[in-house]
């Protein structure tokens, strides 16, 4: 079965609960067209949990933001001009 971002957009959903269990708060994901991968901006970063998040879904097909998720930061779906 060939996977697409939009695939792997929708299982890091799924996954997110456990990921929360295991103390690495997802924030915010979804696909870009930039690099053609699901990217994932975490509440703290650290080079320990890309490490997992790439291990779990693979280099090729997310990117781990490394700045911290903050309230401003864009999310799908948001407008520019959205407070």
């Amino acid at each position: 079965m060939r996977h697409t971002v939009i695939d792997l957009t929708i299982k890091i959903a799924r996954d997110a609960p456990g990921w929360q269990a295991r103390g690495i708060t997802l924030c915010s994901w979804g696909p870009t067209a930039e690099s053609n991968t699901v990217v994932i901006e975490l509440r703290s970063p650290t080079a320990a949990c890309a490490q997992a998040l790439y291990d779990a879904y693979g280099r090729d097909w997310i990117t781990v933001s490394p700045e911290p998720f903050t309230d401003k930061s864009f999310r799908p779906g948001q407008q520019p001009s959205d407070p």
